[in-house]
């Protein structure tokens, strides 16, 4: 399964060079989510894990186990780290980032 954001500026996912990852990373660095409990949940800690990929793009293999269902805490993960790389390339732009939850 994919849980992915796509938008007019960049189509469907964002590859980020490896320098533009670093650059986010470092600036990122020591921060924290805002959801705690998600963060916690998900890694063990708040604080943020330095990306080595886009977040824009998350594959999981749907129903292997109750870990690999997508859920509010891997969603608000992947919202959260792909406002920091938005924000970082498009300080220009204003964001909206509308969700489906069907699950029909």
């Amino acid at each position: 399964m994919i849980s992915a954001f796509q938008s007019h500026e960049f189509g469907f996912g964002l590859t980020l060079t490896k320098e533009q990852l670093d650059e986010i990373n470092r600036k990122c660095n020591g921060e924290k989510y805002c959801d705690k409990k998600a963060a916690i949940h998900l890694h063990g800690t708040n604080k943020k894990p330095a990306l080595t990929k886009g977040p824009f793009v998350c594959e999981f293999e749907y129903g292997a186990n109750n870990d690999s269902y997508w859920n509010y805490k891997t969603m608000v993960e992947q919202l959260e780290d792909s406002i920091n790389v938005v924000t970082y390339l498009y300080l220009q732009h204003d964001f909206m980032f509308p969700f489906n939850h069907s699950s029909g």
